[in-house]
């Protein structure tokens, strides 16, 4: 079990204080307007608790970041990836199919790998995930994570285990949608654009002179036309080009089409570096409507990587973004993850990469998660504490959940009532637990 105290580094203002309790790879976040006074009152209350908790056995502490699935040596090339996906679709075609969502300008598929317990049939019921990576071909580890994230459904979703329990519940329950390379000609090249000649204006529209490609990443239809002095995104030749005109590219062409046949709620976008969450708007400083929920959310996938919460366009304004789009056009919570630091930078060496991956692995899980209501609330009663903990902390050491109880009971009771826990489903025997609200 690991305990957190830590200032939270999003909006929520600046007396916040997240208390995180980490234990059996699941992760409960309390945030409340705390004063240090009341957190010296929880350390107490956590040190008095401390003899009754076991140490973790050398199998509990292995098993936290530990899979079977065997470690990479080098980054997957475009045709590494394809026969991944395929062998992965073949093995378990009961929670997976692979389909084509478009082909790009030299001929290569736009795989989407589609998770959920019945593949090939469209549930209304059960809500859609959409997660992206290699918007930018150069950004190489935003699609390891999600080739590993395919695979480690794959691998657990069989398995008699906690995780096992866990990625079914997902599996069976959501419908899970996957483009590990949106642009897998900007791949193949190791390119940040895509791989179409830039022509000129004009009757003759001739190509200009060794200049190739479109950022994919500035030519959805949301506010595409801003440009932004000093940005150069209306250059050919700069490698934030947004292109002749909206969606002029087939690999955007394709990501809207197959956006627009589904009801995505929640969409995760992969990009390196910076170790950020960026959520909309990028074309401007304005908070979006729904920033409350944004930063709610935002946190909890904070809670499991440590990133760094903030809007978009405070990093630096874009325009033409695909979670603009997918925010504006179409009502989704979209967010772009940066991985990595700058010692990082783009492609790091592969042990940082399987370490991203690991770890994203249960930002991809709460992001499905909570897609059945991102925004709902769930208010207990102090009579309801003993019960619902006892269900929160259903398959953990009796010792940890008196702990848990007793954290929750004394300090919540004592300060005003419970804390504000971050919506996050709790591996269970197909249960389901949701918000707790003050």
């Amino acid at each position: 079990m690991l305990l957190v105290l830590q200032r939270d580094r999003g909006k929520m203002g600046k007396g916040i204080i997240c208390i995180k309790i980490v234990n059996h790879n699941i992760l409960y976040s309390l945030n409340n307007n705390i004063t240090m006074k009341q957190v010296f009152a929880l350390i107490i209350i956590i040190c008095f608790s401390l003899p009754l908790i076991p140490p973790a056995s050398p199998v509990d502490a292995q098993a936290h970041y530990t899979m079977v699935i065997e470690q990479q040596s080098t980054y997957h090339s475009y045709e590494d990836m394809t026969a991944e996906l395929m062998n992965a679709a073949k093995n378990a075609p009961d929670i997976v199919s692979l389909f084509s969502i478009g082909t790009t300008y030299e001929g290569r598929e736009i795989w989407v790998v589609k998770i959920s317990d019945n593949p090939n049939t469209d549930e209304p019921d059960e809500p859609d995930v959409l997660y992206m990576g290699a918007h930018h071909g150069n950004e190489k580890t935003s699609y390891e994570v999600l080739i590993y994230f395919v695979n480690y459904v794959v691998e657990k979703y069989y398995e008699n285990s906690k995780e096992g329990n866990r990625v079914r519940y997902v599996v069976n329950n959501r419908e899970m949608y996957i483009v590990p390379m949106v642009n897998p000609d900007g791949v193949n090249a190791d390119e940040r654009k895509n791989r179409e000649p830039n022509y000129m204006p004009g009757p003759m529209h001739n190509p200009y002179p060794n200049c190739y490609g479109v950022d994919l990443n500035r030519n959805y239809d949301y506010m595409w036309n801003i440009i932004y002095p000093p940005s150069d995104t209306a250059n050919p030749y700069s490698n934030t080009y947004q292109g002749e005109s909206a969606f002029c590219e087939l690999e955007t062409q394709a990501v809207r089409d197959f956006v627009g046949s589904h009801d995505f709620v929640i969409s995760l976008s992969y990009h390196t570096y910076s170790e950020l969450i960026l959520y909309p708007w990028g074309y401007t400083p304005r908070p979006p409507e729904d920033e409350a929920l944004f930063i709610d959310i935002a946190n909890g996938i904070s809670a499991i990587n440590g990133y760094e919460v903030m809007q978009a366009s405070e990093l630096y304004l874009t325009s033409g973004d695909a979670c603009d789009w997918l925010y504006g056009e179409k009502n989704v919570l979209a967010y772009t993850i940066e991985l990595g630091s700058s010692e990082d930078g783009h492609n790091p060496p592969m042990d940082r990469v399987l370490n991203m991956s690991e770890t994203h692995v249960y930002v991809n899980l709460y992001a499905a998660e909570i897609a059945d209501n991102p925004g709902g609330e769930w208010v207990l009663r102090e009579e309801e504490i003993s019960e619902k903990a006892e269900g929160i902390f259903e398959d953990t050491p009796t010792s940890f959940a008196m702990m848990a109880v007793m954290i929750v009971a004394i300090f919540g009771i004592t300060y005003g009532g419970l804390f504000k826990c971050f919506r996050i489903a709790i591996k269970s025997e197909g249960k389901k637990h949701g918000d707790m609200e003050k």
